[in-house]
Parts: structure tokens; sequence; C-alpha cells
């Protein structure tokens, strides 16, 4: 029989992951470190810097002169199908990635997991290149997803008017579109701090990263703050920073996103 709207909504209220069994010897400080050597970083010295210096040197290396330069070719974008939704699975619960599979499940959504990658410096400036300018610190970000990679996940949207019924449901204000990938971003992404509606990063992505050292900036989560900006500016942990997923937030960063990650976990 099938679920309705709000049934699929309330299935989440008790989802939590069971505890991450991802093997914690994996050093992801160890592996970003050994990125950061092969494009001649020595990370050690950038922690000596000030800490308001360390994100401007670190793009300027990483980005404006350093590494291979970025193709000018214009990108083709493919025909992203809309009845396909995207996920990229961030390095942060990678190792538990399907949890979000299993999330998706219980409302009904069907998805599947593609091989992981690790983005060239093109797709994540693609991809995330606007965050450098609003947030230098996003530099840690590019680092982490360079040295440890990404997973994408598609699923079956469904249609619309399910969407948008599931949007009434939860009380929630209407969205003035019939955009799945945009309604399904209202309705699962979320943040992970904050807000009493399951999404994905507050029901998933916030336990997981918990279970992983995200609170401590120990264990797993290590790696995650490679030249100690968060660390020297004070941070207690690194929610503000890592969320877990990308989700477009719409159609047209969907066809981008398909064009960047979905030809490369392809072939």
């Amino acid at each position: 029989m099938e679920r309705s709207s709000g049934d699929r909504l309330a299935s989440h209220t008790t989802f939590l992951p069971e505890k991450a069994t991802f093997n914690d010897t994996v050093d992801t400080a160890e592996l970003v470190k050994n990125f950061l050597d092969n494009q001649g970083i020595d990370i050690e010295a950038v922690q000596q810097m000030p800490v308001e210096q360390r994100s401007a040197f670190l793009i300027k290396a990483l980005i404006t002169e350093g590494g291979p330069e970025c193709e000018t070719v214009p990108k083709v974008l493919v025909e992203a199908p809309s009845q396909l939704g995207l996920i990229i699975i961030k390095p942060e619960i990678l190792p538990e990635a399907h949890h979000v599979v299993d999330f998706l499940d219980k409302a009904g959504i069907h998805s599947q997991l593609l091989d992981p990658i690790l983005p060239s410096k093109r797709d994540w400036l693609d991809t995330y290149g606007y965050m450098l300018t609003r947030y230098p610190d996003a530099i840690n970000i590019y680092i982490v997803q360079r040295a440890l990679g990404v997973q994408p996940l598609v699923f079956e949207h469904f249609d619309s008017h399910t969407y948008i019924s599931m949007i009434q449901a939860r009380s929630d204000s209407p969205i003035p579109t019939d955009d799945p990938d945009m309604l399904f971003d209202r309705l699962f992404c979320g943040q992970a701090e904050g807000g009493p509606s399951p999404t994905i990063r507050r029901s998933i992505s916030r336990p997981i990263m918990q279970q992983l050292g995200f609170e401590t900036l120990s264990g797993y989560a290590a790696g995650f703050d490679p030249y100690h900006f968060y660390r020297d500016s004070g941070a207690t942990n690194l929610f503000r920073a890592y969320n877990g997923v990308h989700i477009p937030s719409d159609r047209s960063e969907k066809a981008r996103n398909f064009s960047t990650f979905i030809k490369l976990g392809n072939d």
C-alpha cells in the first residue's frame, strides 16, 4: 500500500544512524598531508603563520598560482534527466554513505551510490569556487575533498505534486515552483545544526560526524582542519564548516553538477 506524504515524512522522526562502523585506523590527516606535499605545500610551516594569513596564502598557492591550470574550454553541460536527483556525499560522512541511502529509502525514494571519485581542481572550482570569495577558509574544503574524495548518489524523484504535499504536511511555507530539485532541497537538505524537521544534514550528517570526532577535532576528523585554522580561531567543533552532503538547489545547479560528477563516476 502506498504511503501518504505525511507518513513518509513521519517515518524519519525516529531515524538516527547506528554507531558508525568505519575503520578509524584510516589516517585522514596523513592523506591530507600527502596531498599537500604533492602540491609543494609545507603544511607545518603554514600552521606557524598568523592564523588570519593562512587561508589567503593557501588560496594563492593552490588556486591562483599553484597546480595545473583549469581548462579554458567551456564545459558542455549534460542533459540531466528531470526525474533523477543528485546528492554528493562529502568526505566527512563518506565512510557511512549508506546511511543516506537508508534515509531516502525510509521516505520511499529509490537511490544508488556511484563510485567515489577524487575531484580535479576544475571539478571543485566549477562546483564550489564561489565560496572562496565569500569564505576564504573554504580552502579547507578544497584540500579535504581533493585529498579524500566524494561520492555521487543518484535517486528517483517523486513528482512535484508529492513534494508539495509533503511540504504542506510539514506546515512549511509553500515554494512557488514545480522544480523537483528545488523542492527536494527544501524538504531534505537542512543544516547540521538546528531545526526541528528531519533532514539529511541534521538526522544523518550530524550524528555520524559526532561519532567520527568532529566535535573534538580528533580521530577521523583530525584531517579536516589541515592548517589549524579552526582550532587556532577558537572553534570547538567543525559543524560550521562541514555538513556531510551537497544537494543542488535547483535544476540548473543539478545540470552543472551532473556534468562534473556523473561523467566521472561512470568512467
